[in-house]
């Protein structure tokens, strides 16, 4: 699990930790915008992928899920896999 962590695209983790502090799903479109706006890959213009395609990415892997009406959730898989990205957030900050 660890090395899918040190694998996952950047986009992709700001995603995750951002559909993680969600109690609910949220709708795609405030997803996007949130992400544009507050997100370092996409604020800092680095990002390979455009918000949607991230989302995208997370669903197509099981990490969130989407409705047909456009509402995304983090799935459990991808809650798990949060937990391993702030312990190595942990680990990189004190070493």
């Amino acid at each position: 699990m660890s090395n899918q962590v040190f694998y996952l695209p950047e986009e992709a983790k700001s995603a995750l930790i951002l559909l993680s502090q969600m109690s609910r799903g949220e709708r795609l479109k405030n997803i996007v915008k949130r992400l544009e706006r507050s997100h370092r890959p996409w604020t800092c213009g680095k990002a390979e992928m455009t918000p949607e395609e991230t989302i995208e990415w997370l669903v197509n892997r099981g990490l969130a899920t989407m409705t047909k009406a456009g509402w995304v959730e983090i799935t459990t898989e991808g809650r798990k896999l949060v937990q391993k990205i702030w312990i190595e957030v942990h680990k990189q900050k004190t070493t």
